[in-house]
C-alpha cells in the first residue's frame, strides 16, 4: 500500500529536524505467458513459463493439461519452467491448455488465466 512515513532526525546537540517520505506503490498485476514452446534443447525458448510481476505474487498454481484432460504438469512456483516432460518422456507435439491462478502480495486475486501453449518439437 501506498505510504506517508514520518523520518525524524536528531543530531547530537538535541537539534531536531523532521520530514514526510511518501512510498507510492504501484499496482501491477501483470503476468503474462508465450503460446508456444520449442523444447529442443537450442537454449531458445525450451520451456513454457510465465513472465510479468512476479515478485508480487503470494499465492500461485498452473496446470497444464493435454487435450484427453490428463494432467501433465502442476507447480505452485510462479518461477516454473515446464519442458514439456511428463512422467520422463517427452510429449509429442501438440496444443495443451493451462489454468493459472495467482494472488498477489496485497491480496488482489487475478481471475483464472486459461489458455493454450503449443509445444512444437
Amino acid at each position: 500500500q501506498s505510504t506517508d512515513y514520518v523520518v525524524v532526525g536528531i543530531d547530537t546537540n538535541g537539534c531536531q529536524a523532521q520530514d514526510v517520505v511518501s512510498v507510492v506503490v504501484i499496482e501491477d498485476y501483470t503476468f503474462w505467458s508465450p503460446n508456444a514452446f520449442t523444447p529442443n534443447g537450442d537454449g531458445n525458448n525450451d520451456f513454457f513459463q510465465v513472465y510479468g510481476n512476479l515478485e508480487g505474487i503470494k499465492k500461485f498454481d498452473v496446470m497444464i493439461f493435454d487435450r484427453w484432460g490428463e494432467k501433465v504438469f502442476d507447480s505452485n512456483d510462479s518461477g516454473f519452467q515446464w519442458d514439456g516432460i511428463y512422467k520422463g518422456e517427452p510429449l509429442p507435439p501438440s496444443v495443451y491448455v493451462y489454468i493459472i491462478n495467482a494472488v498477489f502480495l496485497d491480496g488482489h486475486r487475478d481471475e483464472l488465466k486459461k489458455g493454450s501453449i503449443t509445444l512444437i518439437r
